[in-house]
């Protein structure tokens, strides 16, 4: 989670830096809008995006733990421990802070809506073009809201605003400036804590207001005249935040667009320039994972030593050790012996020499546990583990986060294994997956215990 929200960060800082350098200047004030909201959309949504590449990858899988000696495979279930979990009190304070300032926010713009609404309420209501005007004595300015217009009611009766300024306003209300605005104040409510959303919004209701002079100015045909009529009614005052309303803090970039002009292929040119925008934004913030194609090396059985099986002294040999170790055992029964000094060895010779006939007679099956060993991981795998939403990661029986990862190189490990969670395991939902990883020097002590070890079991069965 914390990955995607600064992905989401800087995604909408890249976004935002295109629209001061290529955009904020130019006249191009549809596509301006246009762009502010997808751009917005495009940074919650490039961050969840996975790209598979196409190229494929044969993996190794890991040795099997049996060193088999039968013809016939044997097929081993491998049960999953699930580690205890630590104790970690920060992320859920995180979440509590986080919980109460959206709370805090949300509720002011619940405040604000409020208040903005209720100024209907026992006010005059009358219709201008198609359009509610609410008439107040304590309205200063002129201000639009949604499907409203609010205005001074002397002034409005007395014909004392200006035409200029009720279209204006009256721009904002078919335009549905407003929506705007309450999406980028929703996003501040739960996401306050990008900075670039208070930028956005900015730069939104800048070019709301540009938008609404560009179609005076269609209409009347006389710049000078409405510049003139805006400097007359600027408000030094900064009203509800959720409100199209004039105001001193953007006057002076207005006045400045409304007597800029456009060059047509200056402004495609820079439009243009978005494309490779959104293809950096797309490389830098979206997931890419590799296509791997796992091949399985199945567990192939040594082969017999002869074709022709044991002579008849070395079955008298085998025989004599079976008997030393053959337990007591019911039609059926199948029981595991441990096998121990130097029998070990021999046994084992001895049945490998086998021809099949000889194995199935013997009714023994004999195994060779033999330590694991894997070698190092890829580097694609290792780039791939850092997935925090797919891998559990532990090193050395120790859980780690999955950026830690960054810190090692494939061979820095001697062993790793995977192993799938099943959906009744503690950390599943988590991660669906567990990475248990062990370095060169635990790998080397791990394996030198287990060589010392006496590994050799076996399985006796007997037929009728």
């Amino acid at each position: 989670m914390i990955i995607y929200l600064a992905k989401f960060i800087l995604c909408s800082g890249l976004f935002y830096a295109a629209y001061l350098l290529l955009l904020e200047k130019e006249r191009a004030h549809q596509f301006k809008r246009f762009y502010l909201l997808l751009s917005l959309g495009l940074s919650l949504t490039i961050p969840l995006l996975t790209f598979e590449n196409s190229s494929q990858v044969i993996l190794k899988e890991t040795e099997s733990y049996l060193n088999i000696y039968n013809d016939a495979p044997i097929t081993v279930n491998t049960v999953e421990i699930s580690k205890p979990q630590e104790a970690n009190i920060y992320p859920n304070l995180i979440l509590v802070i986080y919980i109460v300032i959206s709370i805090v926010l949300l509720l002011r713009f619940c405040l604000n809506f409020y208040k903005i609404l209720s100024q209907k309420k026992g006010r005059t209501k009358t219709v201008y073009n198609g359009t509610t005007v609410i008439l107040s004595e304590n309205i200063s300015t002129p201000y639009s809201f949604l499907n409203y217009i609010f205005l001074n009611k002397t002034e409005f009766e007395h014909n004392q605003i200006a035409e200029g300024i009720l279209l204006h306003e009256l721009t904002h209300v078919r335009q549905k400036h407003s929506l705007d605005v309450i999406f980028i104040e929703l996003l501040q409510v739960f996401l306050w804590f990008n900075p670039m959303l208070f930028l956005y919004r900015k730069a939104i209701q800048t070019n709301h207001e540009y938008l609404a002079d560009e179609n005076v100015i269609h209409s009347s045909q006389d710049i000078p005249a409405y510049q003139m009529l805006l400097l007359n009614h600027i408000s030094t005052q900064c009203g509800l935040t959720l409100t199209s309303q004039f105001n001193y803090l953007t006057i002076k970039k207005r006045l400045t667009m409304m007597s800029k002009t456009n060059s047509i292929k200056v402004v495609l040119g820079k439009q243009l320039l978005l494309i490779p925008v959104l293809a950096i934004a797309l490389f830098l913030f979206s997931t890419k994972t590799e296509a791997q194609t796992q091949e399985k090396s199945p567990i192939k059985p040594k082969q017999s030593i002869t074709t022709d099986g044991l002579s008849a002294a070395e079955q008298q040999e085998f025989n004599q050790l079976y008997s030393k170790y053959h337990p007591e055992t019911k039609t059926g029964e199948l029981t595991q012996i441990k096998i121990e000094g130097k029998d070990v060895k021999r046994l084992g010779e001895l049945y490998k020499s086998m021809n099949k006939a000889q194995k199935k007679a013997s009714n023994l099956f004999l195994f060779d546990l033999k330590p694991l060993k894997s070698g190092p991981p890829s580097n694609i795998q290792l780039a791939d583990w850092k997935n925090s939403k797919k891998y559990g990661v532990w090193i050395d029986g120790k859980r780690v986060k999955n950026e830690d990862l960054s810190n090692y190189k494939e061979s820095d490990f001697g062993l790793w294994t995977s192993s799938k969670l099943s959906k009744n395991a503690i950390n599943y939902g988590k991660h669906y997956f567990q990475i248990d990883l062990m370095t060169n020097s635990k790998y080397q002590a791990y394996y030198k215990e287990a060589m010392g070890k006496n590994n050799l079991q076996a399985f006796f069965v007997h037929r009728k």
